[in-house]
């Protein structure tokens, strides 16, 4: 069985939800190996934190991960 090394990206930010703060890993699915399109996101979600008056801090998030071939079907 053959497997694959693949690298998958995701939006590291703080949020509140039920009135604490949380910091989370948002994937987007179908664009999960997809870098430059996790970066626009990124930046995307640091001038929304900043418009809001946060304190941006969203940052790529990025993770390897080795996976069979029947993991995609």
């Amino acid at each position: 069985m053959a497997t694959e090394t693949i690298t998958v990206y995701g939006v590291r930010s703080t949020q509140v939800r039920h009135g604490k703060r949380k910091v989370v890993v948002e994937t987007a699915p179908g664009h999960e190996t997809d870098r430059a399109w996790h970066v626009q996101l990124v930046e995307q979600e640091r001038a929304w934190q900043k418009s809001v008056g946060l304190t941006p801090d969203a940052e790529l998030a990025a993770r390897t991960v080795t996976t069979s071939d029947w993991y995609g079907i």
